[in-house]
């Protein structure tokens, strides 16, 4: 009944966004948002945050990346908000936004590792080689526990059947990230990789039996 009077009270418009999100009303909730920031709200990227977040929940895809684009444009973003809009690209297929994004980011905190291992995912998916094992190696000189960066490395590696190098990058992984989830994947992986070496050993040498007999 207030906000019917004073619309464009933006601290109303703020506790009624909270409550219909509690309430799971999202729509709702988004309009309250909206309305928050035309009146000025501030922290303008408090609330774009949200926004991103409450559009991601009832699946609108374009005005979810519209709203990431407004808040990377904001002057207080921060890395954070980069890697959850990159990785949000990338898990939506959208590559050309995560590669922008990055070049973006690039710009403003040119050391981080996150961002590198982030980028040389998306050239990875983009099958491009040598962009890809060049950030993920930035990555790892940023910071050489970087666990991330590590199995994408195994990645190339692999595909190249470069099993020793793999090793080596699961092993590191293992280490680095014992009893979490990179960890505990690159465990499993490399059960799979020692499995494979022995095939293929073993199919190499039945082969070469085969042309002596």
């Amino acid at each position: 009944r207030y906000y019917n009077l004073d619309p464009k009270d933006i601290k109303v418009a703020y506790l009624l966004w909270i409550i219909n999100f509690i309430l799971e009303n999202y729509i709702s909730s988004n309009l309250y948002f909206n309305a928050a920031v035309l009146n000025w709200y501030s922290p303008k990227t408090e609330l774009e945050r949200r926004l991103v977040y409450n559009y991601y929940i009832i699946w609108d895809e374009k005005n979810m990346f519209k709203v990431f684009r407004y808040l990377l444009d904001e002057k207080d973003v921060t890395e954070n908000d980069y890697s959850v809009a990159i990785f949000t690209a990338i898990e939506y297929k959208e590559l050309s936004k995560a590669l922008l994004w990055s070049n973006k980011w690039m710009q403003l905190f040119n050391n981080s590792d996150i961002l590198y291992w982030l980028r040389g995912w998306v050239y990875k998916i983009r099958n491009e080689e040598y962009n890809s094992k060049n950030d993920l190696n930035k990555a790892l000189s940023l910071n050489p526990k970087n666990a991330i960066a590590l199995l994408n490395l195994w990645i190339w590696s692999f595909e190249k059947k470069d099993y020793n190098i793999a090793k080596s990058y699961f092993k590191n992984t293992i280490e680095i990230d014992k009893d979490w989830t990179f960890g505990l994947e690159a465990q499993d992986q490399l059960k799979k990789l020692e499995e494979q070496i022995k095939l293929e050993e073993s199919l190499t040498w039945a082969t070469s039996s085969w042309v002596v007999e």
